[in-house]
């Protein structure tokens, strides 16, 4: 509306004066309009100035587009306020490689993330499923890790549980016996270094690549009875809410999936107390939680 106005009509119309009418100098403007123009100049100018020069909070935390890693991200930013200091929540940014990039860049300071998404997605070296080299890779980049904020997130396939019990489903290497099971998963897990691609391999599963979809309609699929299997991870409460059985990772093949925050260490430098606080959510929380 407001830029509207300023192009002179109710919907953003020009108006262009007529043939015979010359635009309205500056100089002609009244006594008051002249009064007025410099101060609200002014004005305009120093909101610009003092937006440019805001100074940046003590800790900018990002998350991804699921709603976890915002829960954990403004858990996070809660506690840096908590002991005082000045957070921002950049919300929803993206997917891993958004938010690696943005740390990278210096864009954030830090962001909650999982062990086996960093080694599998982010480096793709599964040696660095070990903590300390996953720790001294990271800090080849400029980043630092939290020690485990005290659950994990697997991956897992989980399976309708009428469909586990008609075929007899209970581990991995039980898909590798049917084929023509309906099977969807979602479309990062359909493509990740640690998702599909490598499950097939190390199970020589027969089924063809499946069609990848959102996770959230991948459930709602499964509770209409129109697909048997899908990726879940392992504190999704569908998996309890739909009842589906969790099929047994009996060749190991899944890596660990701990909760940390990755963190620039050079903001940490410069606001060891802001770290501080998110350290205290080290070991804080459960699977339950």
């Amino acid at each position: 509306p407001v830029g509207a106005a300023l192009r002179g009509g109710p919907r953003g119309e020009s108006h262009p004066p007529a043939a015979n009418d010359a635009p309205e100098p500056c100089v002609r403007l009244t006594r008051l309009g002249r009064s007025l123009a410099l101060p609200m100049r002014c004005l305009a100018l120093m909101a610009v100035v003092v937006a440019g020069c805001a100074p940046r909070p003590d800790a900018v935390v990002g998350s991804k587009v699921d709603p976890e890693s915002a829960v954990l991200a403004e858990m996070g930013v809660q506690m840096v306020r908590a002991d005082g200091r000045t957070a921002l929540h950049r919300e929803g940014l993206g997917g891993t490689a958004v938010v690696w990039a943005a740390l990278l860049a210096g864009q954030l300071d830090a962001y909650p993330e999982f062990t086996g998404t960093l080694a599998y997605e982010v480096f793709r070296d599964p040696a660095l499923a070990d903590p300390e080299r996953l720790r001294a890779a990271l800090a080849d980049r400029g980043v630092g890790m939290t020690r485990p904020l005290g659950f994990e997130n697997n991956y897992a396939i989980g399976v309708r549980a009428d469909v586990a019990d008609r075929l007899g489903l209970a581990t991995l290497s039980d898909l590798a016996r049917h084929p023509d099971l309906r099977l969807k998963v979602s479309t990062e897990f359909a493509v990740r270094a640690d998702g599909w691609p490598g499950l097939r391999r190390a199970y020589d599963l027969p089924q063809p690549q499946p069609d990848g979809i959102d996770h959230a309609l991948a459930y709602r699929e499964m509770a209409a009875g129109r697909v048997d299997a899908t990726d879940v991870y392992t504190t999704d409460p569908e998996i309890e809410q739909l009842g589906l059985r969790v099929l047994r990772d009996d060749r190991g093949y899944f890596p660990h999936y701990a909760a940390v925050f990755v963190y620039r260490l050079d903001w940490a430098d410069r606001n060891p107390h802001a770290l501080d606080a998110l350290r205290r959510l080290e070991g804080a929380l459960d699977e339950p939680a």
